[in-house]
C-alpha cells in the first residue's frame, strides 16, 4: 500500500508460491488486513503477481477510495501499465469501519442497545399491526350491510328487494351485501 507515510507498506504481505498448478492457482491463506487507513483518498494498493522464479508477470495499482466489498476481477497490466488480456485475479475484499481498541468495547454496548431498540420497535409495529387487523367492522364505511327484510302481512311466497343496496335482484331468497 502507497500513500501517507503513516499508511505505506512495501513488501508487507507476501503469500507462497502456489505449486503444481500454474494455470488456475489457489493461495488459501489468511486474508491481508490492513487495520487503519488514515487517509485512503491518498492511498493506493498495488498488486503484483510472479513466478517462482522471480519472473515479472503482471500488476495493478487501485484507489483505495475506489475498492468496493464483494467478489471482484482484477485484471493485471504489464511493466507499461498496459492490459494484459489472460491473468486476473479473483478476490474477496471486505471493507469496514475503523474503531480504536480503546473504544472497542463501547461499539459492542451500542450494537447490542440498537439491537434491543430494534427489537422494540418491531414490537410495537407488530402490536399496531394487530390492532389494525381486529378493528371492528362498524368503523369501516363503504361496507354494506344486508338484512333479512320481513315480508308484509299477506304477501307470502314473494319477497321484496334490497332498498339500501341499489336495487338488488329480484326472487326467492336472501339478499346479499356486495
Amino acid at each position: 500500500m502507497f500513500g501517507l507515510p503513516v499508511d505505506t507498506k512495501r513488501k508487507a504481505f507476501k503469500t507462497r508460491t502456489s505449486p503444481g498448478n500454474a494455470i488456475n492457482p489457489v493461495w488459501e491463506e489468511e486474508a491481508i488486513v490492513f487495520k487503519k487507513v488514515v487517509l485512503p483518498t491518498l492511498a493506493s494498493l498495488r498488486i503484483a503477481v510472479f513466478e517462482e522464479g522471480g519472473k515479472f508477470i503482471g500488476h495493478r495499482i487501485i484507489p483505495v477510495s475506489a475498492i468496493r466489498p464483494g467478489y471482484h476481477y482484477i485484471s493485471l497490466r504489464n511493466e507499461k501499465n498496459q492490459a494484459l488480456t489472460l491473468p486476473t485475479l479473483f478476490v474477496y475484499v471486505e471493507v469496514k469501519d475503523y474503531v480504536p481498541d480503546t473504544f472497542a468495547g463501547e461499539s459492542g454496548q451500542q450494537q447490542q442497545q440498537q439491537q434491543q431498540q430494534q427489537q422494540q420497535q418491531q414490537q410495537q409495529q407488530q402490536q399496531q399491526a394487530d390492532r389494525v387487523f381486529f378493528l371492528p367492522l362498524r368503523r369501516h364505511r363503504g361496507v354494506i350491510q344486508s338484512h333479512p327484510l320481513r315480508q308484509p302481512d299477506g304477501a307470502e311466497g314473494q319477497s321484496a328487494g334490497c332498498a339500501h343496496a341499489g336495487g338488488g335482484r329480484r326472487g326467492g331468497g336472501r339478499q346479499r351485501g356486495v
